[in-house]
């Protein structure tokens, strides 16, 4: 049985698969370099942390429902366009990926919602091509029984 939180990272990356400007250059907790010349922009799915809320969770014979919150990034790899043209990529892409996550909070796995929680930039200057990265924090709620945990309650 796959884990919730697999469940759901790879709900995201279905949600953002073939995106105007990164098209099908989108992972799920990539590790290994990207390849500048064929992989980027590129978008890689992470499950950061996870939380329980024991306020709204139940019990109820003898099953814990139990309610969590998945904080998850999406990292936006890009490179070889300069100036201002790298930052206004970035925009591109994030409005792409916001667009995508906010068309189903539910993400298609029934998840209670999926909400932005914030995004970062870093910039890496080079002479010839200068490097721009994009960390988009989301995070999903959601239900599982504490016997079930690769089961969504919807």
């Amino acid at each position: 049985m796959t884990h919730a939180r697999n469940t759901i990272r790879n709900a995201v990356v279905t949600a953002l698969t073939s995106l105007t400007i990164t098209g099908s250059n989108v992972f799920s907790t990539r590790v290994k370099p990207l390849d500048d010349g064929t992989q980027l922009p590129a978008i890689v799915v992470t499950t950061l942390n996870e939380g329980y809320d024991a306020e709204e969770s139940s019990f109820s014979a003898g099953v814990i429902n139990q309610w969590r919150l998945l904080e998850i990034a999406i990292t936006v790899h890009s490179r070889k366009v300069t100036g201002d043209a790298l930052a206004v990529q970035l925009d591109d892409i994030a409005e792409d990926i916001e667009n995508a996550i906010n068309a189903d909070e539910t993400l298609g796995v029934g998840v209670k919602e999926t909400v932005l929680v914030g995004t970062v930039f870093e910039y890496e200057p080079d002479s010839n091509a200068p490097r721009g990265e994009m960390v988009i924090t989301i995070e999903s709620r959601y239900r599982v029984q504490d016997i079930l945990v690769g089961t969504i309650i919807a």
